[in-house]
C-alpha cells in the first residue's frame, strides 16, 4: 500500500472528525481556487461551485424511515463485551405503532418472534451469562453499583474459564456477589449473602470456599478491621468512634490466633464499647454473644495498645 493512498485515507477521517466549514487543502480541479467550504457533505468551490470531493460521514445512522421523530433504530456499533456476539445480531422492534392497540394473538406472534430472534443470535454461553447477570442485578435494592458490577466481571471471567460447572446458578451468583464485597474491602458474612438470595447457606459455603481458596492471591483474605464499620453502623456506633475501634483492631488482629475475622470484629467492639447492645452486635456479627463475649476477655486493653 502506497503512501498516497494512506494520507487521503488518514485525510479523509480528519476531515469527518472536525467540524469547521472552511477546508484549505483542497484545490479546485476547474479554477485553481482554495476557496473550498463544506456545504449539505460535500466539499464545494465556493468561486465556480464544483464539487471537489464528498464527505465521509463515519457517525451513526438517526434515519428511521417512518413518519415518527424516534431515532432509536440506529446506534453506534459498540460491542458489549459480555455479550459480543448478541450485540453485532439483528434486533427485532415491536410491530405495533404507538398509539394503536394490537390484537392479542397477533402480540403473541411477536414476543415469539422477538424470543426466537433473541434465542438464535445468542449462544448458550452468552443467555446463561446473561440470567446470571440478571440475578446479580436483581440485588440492586440491597447492594451498590460499583459491587455488582465487580460482581458481574468476576462472573464473566469464571464463565470465560470455564470454572462453574457443577454449580447451581445461584451459588455462583451468590459466590461472584460474595467476592465482589471482599474485593472491594467490605466484606459480608457467608450467612448475609445467603440469606440475601434465599439459598442454603450449607452448599453456598462449600460453593465459595474452592473459589476462596483458588483466587485466594486476587481476592485477598478478609480481616477482621474489614467488618468493624458495618458492625459499628449496625449497633449505632458513630464514625468516629468506630475508626477509634478499627485502630484498636488493626494492631491487635495479628497477635489474635484461630479466630474468625467476624468473631474478632464483634469482641473489638465489645471491647471498645462495653454498654453496646449486645443481641444487636450478635445480629450483626452472625455470631453467638457467648462467643465474641469469650474471645472479649482474652484481648489486651485499648489504653495499653
Amino acid at each position: 500500500m502506497d503512501d498516497t493512498f494512506i494520507g487521503v485515507f488518514n485525510s479523509l477521517f480528519k476531515d469527518t472528525a472536525c467540524k469547521t466549514t472552511t477546508v484549505s487543502k483542497y484545490t479546485c480541479p476547474s479554477c485553481d481556487s482554495e476557496d473550498i467550504k463544506m456545504q449539505s457533505g460535500n466539499y464545494v468551490c465556493q468561486d465556480c461551485s464544483c464539487i471537489v470531493s464528498k464527505n465521509l460521514d463515519s457517525q451513526a445512522e438517526w434515519r428511521t424511515f417512518e413518519d415518527s421523530p424516534d431515532i432509536s433504530r440506529c446506534t453506534n456499533t459498540s460491542v458489549n463485551e459480555f455479550f459480543p456476539s448478541s450485540t453485532m445480531a439483528t434486533v427485532m422492534g415491536y410491530c405495533s405503532k404507538k398509539g394503536k392497540s394490537s390484537t392479542s394473538a397477533s402480540r403473541r406472534e411477536e414476543i415469539l418472534a422477538r424470543r426466537t430472534n433473541q434465542w438464535n443470535n445468542s449462544s448458550y454461553e452468552e443467555r446463561s451469562l446473561q440470567s446470571m447477570i440478571s440475578m446479580i442485578n436483581s440485588q440492586n435494592n440491597l447492594v451498590s453499583k460499583s459491587i455488582l458490577k465487580d460482581a458481574e466481571y468476576i462472573c464473566k471471567a469464571f464463565m470465560d474459564k470455564n470454572v462453574i460447572r457443577g454449580d447451581s446458578k445461584q451459588n455462583m451468583v451468590a459466590t461472584c456477589v460474595y467476592l465482589a464485597f471482599k474485593m472491594n474491602g467490605v466484606p459480608r458474612h457467608k450467612k448475609e449473602i445467603a440469606l440475601m438470595f434465599k439459598i442454603n447457606e450449607e452448599a453456598f459455603s462449600k460453593s465459595s470456599k474452592k473459589f476462596e481458596e483458588e483466587y485466594s492471591h486476587i481476592f485477598g483474605y478478609c480481616k477482621a478491621s474489614d467488618f468493624i464499620m458495618r458492625m459499628a453502623s449496625d449497633v449505632n456506633i458513630n464514625g468516629f468512634d468506630a475508626s477509634k475501634c478499627m485502630d484498636y483492631c488493626k494492631k491487635i488482629q495479628g497477635r489474635v490466633r484461630n479466630s474468625k475475622p467476624n468473631t474478632l470484629a464483634a469482641a473489638c467492639i465489645l471491647q471498645m464499647f462495653p454498654d453496646v447492645d449486645r443481641i444487636e452486635l450478635e445480629k450483626a456479627a452472625f455470631v453467638s454473644k457467648n462467643t465474641f463475649q469469650n474471645l472479649q476477655k482474652t484481648l489486651p486493653d485499648p489504653a495499653e495498645v
